[in-house]
């Protein structure tokens, strides 16, 4: 049994609340002034969404400390929030505890959705969602999984049925706090992300995926990140036959021993530009811009396509979801590295 000891702290959208996630540098064009939260509507739920959680985890069975550090509504987000129709689902300000028999935090169906400041632990997946349309989810986080079965994840995105909008992840924490790596599947399958065959396109702004024991993204479709940290179980990056990833400006790390880009059976592709790659416990300085072939993993019958982008593939204006933003950098999973905000 996992303990489940918590602290719990709050604090306004934007101060400095930091329980071990540093941040460092920033990615993308030059920074810009970002807009914001958006006030309280009557469609929120009572807790303002200006108010966002941190968790801090007593007895981690590797000795983090899990963190959010909030960040201020884009241009692009506040938009996003204004157009919602009446009737889409906003779950806002929420803090979700642990239940057991395989529960969920969030389970969202289908329509448009907003998740703004939620918090979820000790659940099976912290949000599923299964054939939405558009959905936002900013400033969320995600720590402790707790399951009767090997499965579970921080988000799902069409486990049963594909989304049909895009999903966009902005700023979230996602730890499932398991021991470590583990390739036996008989009693350990769970990622920070996965994504089912045949839904639309997930986005991710600076995300942190840690502490599965299968994988940070278990992707069947087509994903795109930007200033993100990847260093979670034992093939950190999975692609099955017809998935499409591309990855900027983030660092994806591979525990000891394992790999960090697996490749199931067909063709599949994987698009990589400014992006730091190594092993758990290294030395900043000893990361690489291309991911050295001890990382890559190739089932029997897979065709990767693996291309090294020469220009960052995000467009960057204001009016896009692809925002300038510091990278998350977690020092204890990299030694000297710093801590910078």
């Amino acid at each position: 049994m996992k303990n489940l000891a918590y602290t719990l702290a709050c604090s306004v959208l934007g101060a400095s609340m930091l329980a071990g996630c540093s941040m460092g540098a920033a990615t993308g064009s030059s920074d810009r002034e970002v807009a914001e939260a958006p006030a309280s509507s009557s469609k929120s739920s009572p807790a303002s969404p200006e108010i966002s959680m941190a968790f801090a985890v007593d007895a981690d069975p590797l000795g983090r400390r899990s963190g959010l550090v909030p960040e201020a509504w884009t241009a692009f987000e506040n938009r996003f929030a204004a157009e919602l129709a009446e009737n889409a689902l906003r779950q806002e300000g929420r803090l979700i505890g642990p239940a057991y028999k395989n529960a969920r935090g969030l389970r969202v169906e289908g329509g448009d959705a907003l998740v703004a400041d939620v918090g979820v632990w000790g659940r099976k997946i912290g949000v599923s969602l299964d054939g939405t349309d558009d959905v936002l989810i900013k400033n969320f986080a995600f720590t402790h999984r707790r399951s009767m079965d090997q499965y579970g994840s921080g988000i799902y995105v069409g486990e049963k049925t594909p989304s049909a909008g895009v999903t966009y992840i902005s700023n979230a924490y996602i730890d499932l706090a398991e021991p470590g790596p583990n390739p036996d599947y008989a009693i350990a399958n769970n990622e920070g992300l996965a994504i089912g065959r045949n839904s639309e396109v997930v986005r991710l702004r600076k995300v942190a995926l840690l502490g599965a024991e299968d994988a940070a993204i278990d992707s069947k479709g087509k994903v795109e990140v930007d200033a993100s940290f990847l260093a979670s179980g034992h093939r950190t990056i999975r692609l099955w036959s017809e998935s499409d990833i591309t990855i900027a400006n983030s660092t994806v790390l591979a525990f000891p021993g394992y790999s960090a880009i697996w490749f199931g059976e067909g063709k599949s592709t994987f698009r990589y530009y400014n992006t730091r790659f190594g092993i758990v416990g290294s030395d900043e300085s000893q990361l690489t811009l291309d991911p050295p072939e001890w990382m890559i993993a190739r089932e029997e019958g897979a065709e990767p396509e693996i291309i090294a982008l020469k220009e960052d593939p995000f467009v960057r204006d204001g009016e896009t979801f692809w925002q300038p933003t510091t990278a998350p950098v977690l020092p204890e999973y990299l030694k000297e590295a710093d801590a910078v905000r």
